[in-house]
């Protein structure tokens, strides 16, 4: 019993740690648009629109 938790929070701790990059990268990359011309913004705004809610769908998921 010990090792199924063990093996839980394991797991537990690798989607928190995948989750936390994934929000990292959406806020760089969101930061990164900010320093773009208005023309290279427009192009990467619907890229970052998605990982916003690729992110959502993630923390919904749980």
């Amino acid at each position: 019993m010990m090792d199924k938790n063990l093996d839980l929070q394991a797991l537990l701790g690798e989607k928190q740690i995948m989750l936390d990059s994934l929000v990292n990268g959406v806020i760089l990359l969101g930061a990164a648009t900010l320093a773009l011309g208005e023309k290279e913004r427009r192009e990467i705004n619907p890229l970052v629109d998605n990982w916003i809610e690729e992110v959502r769908y993630l923390v919904d998921r749980g």
